[in-house]
């Protein structure tokens, strides 16, 4: 045969060969504006063995994690509802609804979520062995069905509380071949901590998701003592204090706290002047954690006019100190 129809097959046969698969280019999962209306609670767990690692070798996750958790504020905020987004386009694979948006904390028998740990979800595949998944979704919200193309950004349901969950929140994964890939680091990485060399979120995305290692996503003002669920449900987010409630009490949430984290919680009164101060560090990690400090009324009513309450997190992460601050405002007439 001619060297020069052998060269024409060998040509012929390359083109002819299916392309390697490329990863694909994520969007944000969800419709929200990250650090302001949700917070990165959890990533993925990089770490081998029983401790837990997250991409930039902080402890914002837990062992076996196997996703990234994009967390809103409250349970007002889910019932007003956040939309879940195709991350990137593809077919719908598979979808569960109907289970409800229950804290795993709250459900008698946390066991009828066993297998089904996922709640809510939807699976989507894109081609050469990637596939995402994301979880948690609210109840009755899911709005695609398997076979279904979806495009870049369309919405798949709603952000909820479904499953082995224990506030709202929706749990991405990406996997290759079946196996759990972290989108900050992708299939490619020459570093030990930060994003990797070849991250599967694209531009846009990451230029949002700054890595903080700690958010204090909530704060407010009480009559008493709060509890976490009348937080959640929204309960104490107004801009108004009665003078005769029997204390005013200024609460934080935030998520990624850490043992040896300082908080300094402070109230100014009326007239300017600080009327409390609160200090105290942590003893132990928790991925989500409430605190407030607050004053009993002494007087018949409280003195009119405007109070701001502050929370200073000072943090001391490998020799540099950080801090993470939320301040909030009440009214008393």
């Amino acid at each position: 045969m001619p060297w020069t129809v052998i060269r024409l097959l060998a040509v012929f046969a390359v083109l002819a060969a299916p392309a390697a698969a490329e990863q694909p280019s994520l969007s944000l999962p969800i419709d929200c504006v990250p650090g302001e209306t949700c917070w990165v609670a959890q990533y993925m767990d990089l770490d081998a063995g029983p401790e837990a690692r997250d991409f930039a070798c902080g402890r914002m996750s837990y062992d076996g994690h196997n996703g990234t958790d994009f967390a809103l504020r409250d349970l007002k905020a889910l019932f007003d509802g956040v939309a879940v987004l195709a991350a990137a386009p593809g077919i719908v694979t598979g979808v569960r609804d109907g289970l409800p948006d229950v804290s795993v904390r709250e459900l008698k028998n946390p066991a009828v979520v066993r297998g089904r740990e996922c709640g809510n979800g939807v699976v989507v595949r894109h081609g050469g062995g990637w596939e995402t998944q994301y979880c948690h979704l609210r109840y009755g919200s899911v709005s695609v069905r398997p076979g279904d193309r979806v495009r870049t950004g369309q919405p798949l349901g709603f952000v909820g509380m479904s499953g082995a969950a224990e506030f709202p929140h929706v749990q991405f994964e990406a996997r290759f071949d079946g196996r759990p890939v972290d989108p900050f680091v992708g299939l490619k990485r020459t570093k030990p901590c930060g994003v990797g060399d070849t991250p599967l979120w694209n531009g846009a995305a990451l230029s949002q998701l700054d890595y903080q290692g700690a958010a204090i996503f909530g704060a407010g003002f009480a009559p008493w003592p709060p509890e976490l669920t009348a937080i959640a449900d929204g309960n104490y987010s107004g801009a108004l204090l009665a003078p005769d409630a029997p204390a005013l009490v200024f609460w934080m949430l935030m998520y990624g706290a850490r043992s040896g984290d300082a908080l300094t919680m402070t109230i100014t009164g009326h007239d300017g002047s600080e009327i409390l101060r609160s200090e105290k560090r942590f003893e132990k990690s928790q991925v989500r954690r409430m605190e407030f400090a607050g004053l009993k009324r002494q007087a018949k009513r409280w003195p009119a006019g405007t109070y701001v309450g502050e929370a200073v997190l000072t943090r001391i992460d490998a020799g540099t100190e950080r801090r993470f601050s939320i301040r909030r405002s009440v009214e008393i007439p």
